[in-house]
This record gives structure tokens, C-alpha cells and sequence, in this order.
């Protein structure tokens, strides 16, 4: 154990409190944000920072928490934004219908996500469920061994668009 500053055996007090109760390390300031920088000092651009805001949001920054990109937002709610432009794009300013995950890019990139398969017979998924009982009754799914998009409503296949571009819609009559 390493104690520097003044503080008893088990706190380091200074700017903040870090405080060890046995099983957990507890770090605290009066505004309630606290972080934790990882790598070398000389190398500020290449640190991460992680902590908590007193505002009950988890972040974690490339750089320095003062001056570093925010790549990763939880919200106290469960929220998640992530991406290289959180400083205007986040859960909590998206519409509430769609602000469970933000994925927001630098500024002049492209953004997306990949799901990979690395089996040619796999399929890759999106599912939307209701509670866990109909846990996929709609889906956009790729099938890989056939290369076709499907689209499933009220759990059938409603819509599929196979390797040739030929769409086939199944209304359900």
C-alpha cells in the first residue's frame, strides 16, 4: 500500500478522496466527479480517462478529462452514447424514441455498424422484441449462405430481397 499527502492509513486526502474500505477503492471530490487517467504522462494524447461526473454519468475520454475527446457516455438510466462527437450528440438531446444507444462519429466521418459473422452459413440479426415473451417477433436479418435480406413483422417473413435483387413480398394473405 502507497499513501501520499496527508490522510490517515486508509484515505489520501487532497483535492479528492480516495478511500479504501476493504473490497472496494472509492474516489470522491466535493463535486462529486471522479476519474481515473491511464498511461504516460508525456503522452497526454494517448491516455484514457474514466470516472464518474457528479452528474451520475460514467464517461471515458481519450486525452485528459480536461481537454480530451469523450468517447463513451452511460447515463445513470441505462442510456449509452459512444463515438468521437459527444459533445453535441448524446442520449440525453436525441428524440426519446431512439435515444437508447447513440452512435455519433467525429465531426466529417461516416457512421455505422458492422455485425460480423465468420461462418459462411451464419446470419447476422436486429431484432426488436416484445418484453420476453415474443423475443423476435420483428427482425431484419442477413442470411450469409444464401446472401439474402429478410424482413420479419408479427414474427413472418414479410419481405426478402435474395442474391439477384429479386424482392418477394409475403403479405400474409
Amino acid at each position: 500500500r502507497v499513501i501520499t499527502g496527508s490522510g490517515t492509513a486508509n484515505t489520501l486526502e487532497g483535492e479528492s478522496t480516495l478511500t479504501y474500505n476493504g473490497s472496494t477503492l472509492i474516489f470522491a471530490d466535493t463535486s462529486g466527479d471522479a476519474y481515473i487517467q491511464y498511461g504516460a504522462h508525456s503522452t497526454i494524447a494517448n491516455n484514457f480517462v474514466l470516472g464518474a461526473q457528479g452528474d451520475g454519468t460514467f464517461r471515458l475520454f481519450n486525452g485528459t478529462y480536461a481537454s480530451g475527446t469523450e468517447r463513451l457516455r452511460i447515463f445513470s438510466d441505462g442510456r449509452v452514447s459512444l463515438g468521437g462527437n459527444l459533445s453535441s450528440y448524446t442520449s440525453s438531446n436525441m428524440s426519446s424514441a431512439g435515444d437508447d444507444l447513440v452512435i455519433a462519429p467525429p465531426a466529417g466521418n461516416n457512421g455505422g455498424i458492422t455485425i460480423v459473422n465468420s461462418g459462411s452459413n451464419d446470419t447476422g440479426n436486429i431484432f426488436f422484441a416484445n418484453g420476453t415473451s415474443e423475443t423476435a417477433i420483428g427482425r431484419v436479418q442477413y442470411e450469409h449462405q444464401n446472401n439474402a435480406l429478410t424482413f420479419t413483422a408479427n414474427s413472418s417473413e414479410r419481405l426478402r430481397i435474395n442474391s439477384s435483387g429479386d424482392v418477394t413480398v409475403n403479405t400474409g394473405n
